[in-house]
């Protein structure tokens, strides 16, 4: 009981740069996506394995969502305000390490919804500029970013999608 109390003590009070991202192999495109959002399947026990999964990546986000203390409600608040945030690429509050990782499985979200083309949750213009992405990095034509930063998010993963070292 006391390990287990000392490791939630733990999780709530190590910098959450430290912690914040998937790590290894699960850090680029699809697989760091597939471990943002088994992050928050780890956390709601749920399936959430995206249409183009890295398995691996995706269990490992399981792992370190159900780590998370799900129960607290202070918890659940922070994981939904850093989804938000991810959703919207705004890094400026990821504060605890619910937040961050609720940020991570945010900014996985909208690029799989990008990459799914679900414009229905992230809106025509990130879908459309996911494409425009994917496009400009097949002619190998140098990045042109919008400065929302959705659309520019968007658009980046689009292009890395694109990349040959992607695959």
């Amino acid at each position: 009981m006391k390990k287990i109390c000392f490791s939630l003590f733990l999780l709530a009070f190590i910098p959450t740069a430290v912690i914040a991202a998937p790590h290894g192999f699960c850090r680029k495109g699809y697989h760091e996506d597939s471990a943002g959002r088994g992050i928050e399947a780890g956390f709601k026990s749920q399936n959430l394995r995206p249409n183009n999964v890295d398995e691996v990546c995706y269990q490992e986000g399981v792992q370190e969502g159900s780590l998370l203390p799900k129960e607290d409600p202070l918890c659940q608040e922070d994981f939904a305000a850093g989804k938000a945030n991810g959703l919207n690429v705004n890094s400026t509050t990821l504060g605890t390490t619910c937040s961050a990782k609720g940020y991570i499985a945010g900014v996985a979200l909208l690029h799989v919804a990008a990459r799914e083309g679900n414009s229905s949750l992230v809106g025509e213009n990130c879908v459309s500029e996911y494409q425009r992405g994917i496009k400009d990095g097949n002619a190998n034509s140098p990045p042109e970013t919008s400065t929302d930063n959705v659309a520019a998010e968007c658009y980046m993963t689009g292009f890395y999608d694109a990349s040959p070292s992607q695959n």
